[in-house]
């Protein structure tokens, strides 16, 4: 609700957002009158129980509980014993309450004060009178309560960022990504509450993640706390929609004992929540091989043929690197027609694209591809980055998109392991 508040009280001294202004003003008002209605039944609540209390000790009422034996009969005394009071209280007599009577303890009654309890009713009678009166009169308190928020909440709270211009920055490009994202692969759920199960990565909640199933299907969803996707899922990624990079390799059965079809595709231009069939539709249909590869690399694997009347060549490579990429809904190009034993990675890939261009963002401190900020040169999947900050520490990384910079660097360049670096460094404890 604070920072409901706030936001409106930004909201007056901006033109910008005068025709904000009035949809706020009745949406806080509401808020307000809400809470203090709240705060008012919770006093009524405490002055009748104090003022029960007060009534069933000062009468002595707990002395004859010995004589009823059940709760009803119990309650039926009270009740009759309560009722030359009952014009002293705000509300009627429940069942609650009377069960709150008989759970005080024997040492707070034979200690109790009738001046402090009297004490205590009268400022819960003022407290409730304050609160009436602001409620009578919500103006005048919505304005002393803005007028208060620095002082109450200011203190101590100082700001602790720098302020920046932002110039058409999109969100997904400087959002945190301070939630984790979880897999469970033979129910079929992924999502950020799924903590027991296998971590995928660091996510945010504007994030998409892109699912593939046993079964050839696709599908892009948004980050949640929990989504069923489907039975079997092979492999789940935080999704980039501007990604043309990565690579998925694939072979497929096409139905239950048809031939097998080998394919590379990117993934682009999808519609969230809409499954897409990567197979070739027919039923029964399942992936026997699957690969993801952010720079485009293409493995080398062994095909192991089950033996089938006169088959004579039973193992057989295959190079990712001599495939055409394709679009995600292309049938593919045939491995074999006979059944497949086993299929096994004989070489890691290499990357097939050309080197990534990088920049660096002074602004936001962030990299990127879209060529904002200062060029930092081009990058292939093993090139890394120098970092050098004023305090002398120096280290070596992989250009993520999403690594955090520190506001003290000196040196951020791509790294040369041929180049040397010269720094001339203050010794503190000698001076």
């Amino acid at each position: 609700m604070l920072l409901t508040i706030i936001f409106y009280y930004q909201c007056l001294i901006s033109k910008k957002c005068r025709k904000i202004k009035k949809a706020t003003e009745k949406s806080e008002a509401f808020l307000l009158r809400q809470e203090l209605e709240i705060q008012l039944e919770e006093l009524k609540n405490k002055w009748h129980f104090s003022t029960l209390e007060k009534i069933f000790i000062r009468e002595e009422m707990y002395i004859d509980f010995k004589l009823y034996g059940d709760r009803e009969s119990l309650y039926k005394y009270l009740y009759y014993r309560f009722e030359p009071f009952k014009k002293s209280f705000v509300r009627e007599i429940n069942d609650d309450d009377l069960q709150r009577l008989t759970q005080i303890p024997m040492i707070r009654i034979t200690r109790f004060d009738s001046d402090k309890a009297d004490e205590l009713i009268s400022r819960l009678e003022e407290e409730m009178k304050e609160v009436e009166h602001n409620l009578e009169h919500l103006t005048d308190f919505a304005i002393t309560y803005f007028t208060k928020l620095k002082e109450k909440y200011g203190k101590g709270r100082e700001r602790q960022t720098e302020l920046r211009v932002f110039d058409n920055v999109e969100a997904t490009k400087v959002v945190l990504r301070n939630t984790k994202l979880y897999l469970n692969r033979e129910e079929g759920f992924v999502g950020t509450s799924l903590k027991k199960d296998e971590y995928v990565g660091d996510c945010s909640d504007i994030d998409d993640v892109i699912v593939f199933l046993r079964d050839g299907t696709l599908m892009i969803t948004k980050v949640d706390a929990k989504t069923f996707i489907g039975k079997d899922i092979i492999h789940a990624a935080v999704f980039d929609k501007n990604d043309k990079r990565t690579i998925y390799n694939m072979i497929y059965r096409d139905g239950k004992s048809g031939s097998s079809y080998i394919k590379g595709f990117n993934v682009s231009g999808v519609t969230r929540d809409k499954p897409y069939d990567l197979t070739n539709e027919t039923a029964g249909s399942q992936v026997v091989y699957f690969s993801h590869n952010p720079n485009g690399e293409a493995e080398v694997i062994t095909i192991l043929l089950r033996q089938i009347g006169t088959i004579k060549k039973l193992k057989f490579d295959i190079d990712f690197a001599k495939l055409a990429i394709k679009g995600r809904a292309s049938k593919g190009s045939l491995v074999t027609k006979y059944p497949i034993k086993k299929i096994e990675l004989k070489e890691k890939g290499i990357s097939t694209l050309l080197p990534r261009k990088v920049w660096f963002d002074d602004t936001v401190k962030r990299l990127n591809v879209d060529a904002r900020g200062e060029l930092l040169g081009e990058f292939k999947p093993s090139d890394k980055i120098l970092i050098i900050n004023q305090t002398g520490k120096l280290k070596v990384i992989i250009p993520e998109l999403s690594t955090h910079f520190d506001e003290d660097m000196i040196i951020l360049e791509k790294f040369n392991p041929k180049k040397p670096v010269s720094a001339i460094y203050y010794d503190g404890e000698k001076e």
